[in-house]
């Protein structure tokens, strides 16, 4: 980045950072790396501002007009889309299975309530104790299909936000159903 937040560049290293350095060192007027000089250094002092100016470049705007930028940009697009149809389909499916659930269940409750058999409360509490126990294992499972399949850097942490930001919009339109 530089000054402003701008991006430079962001991307693939690969193995000694050789994809970095062929990005800058394709920018006319920038320097070649030297044999054994550190890469990072390398490409700090080559996008600090005052190279900028003495070759009279912007490397966020060239980086801005990059294959490099619109195939990442690309790339943001369809895993944005694929999160979307994710847990548009999870919640989807729970919401077509709780609505036939609720409209038997309901005939049920109503006749039980007016026998004086339980109150609302009990009834509510055990529909949502199940469907969260019901929805965490189907999120889970799911979760695990998908994430793998999209292709998303694995780790525990992001695993965790991918999975609960799928069961916290799954539950909430099934909920929402009821």
């Amino acid at each position: 980045m530089k000054r402003g937040g701008r991006v430079t560049y962001t991307g693939p290293l690969e193995h000694h950072s050789h994809l970095l350095l062929e990005y800058f060192e394709s920018i006319p007027g920038v320097n070649r790396i030297k044999d054994g000089q550190n890469p990072t250094i390398w490409m700090l002092d080559v996008t600090s501002s005052t190279l900028e100016a003495q070759v009279g470049v912007d490397f966020a705007e060239i980086y801005t007009n990059s294959d490099l930028y619109k195939g990442q940009q690309q790339d943001v697009m369809n895993l944005m889309g694929a999160m979307y149809v994710l847990v548009m389909f999870l919640g989807g499916t729970n919401t077509s299975v709780v609505q036939t659930v609720v409209s038997v269940e309901r005939v049920v409750f109503y006749r039980e309530k007016a026998a004086g058999m339980y109150s609302a409360i009990p009834y509510a509490f055990a529909q949502v104790t199940i469907e969260v126990v019901y929805v965490g294992i189907q999120t889970l499972i799911y979760s695990l299909l998908i994430y793998s399949m999209i292709g998303f850097h694995w780790s525990a942490a992001n695993f965790f936000f991918c999975s609960t930001s799928t069961y916290s919009c799954a539950l909430l339109i099934s909920r929402y159903a009821r």
